[in-house]
């Protein structure tokens, strides 16, 4: 059984593909952000170890919110 890690578990689109997927003979784990900081290399690495996936969707998202005025490309 392929083993199947998507990132950012609380959004619609991960909610939709974890049944999908598990619909179809895939075991799933998808965290949400507490779960699985996405912005955090140790938090990723100990994750991926632990579960081990075949298949990895990143589809976690991560917003600094900043005006258009104020944005630049060091600020993100």
């Amino acid at each position: 059984m392929k083993k199947v890690l998507i990132t950012g578990g609380n959004g619609d689109i991960a909610k939709e593909l974890t049944i999908i997927l598990k619909d179809n003979g895939y075991e799933v784990y998808s965290p949400n952000r507490h779960e699985m900081d996405v912005t955090n290399l140790e938090n990723i690495e100990e994750v991926i170890s632990k579960f081990k996936p075949d298949i990895l969707v990143n589809n976690a998202g991560y917003v600094v919110p900043i005006s258009i005025k104020e944005h630049n490309y060091e600020n993100t």
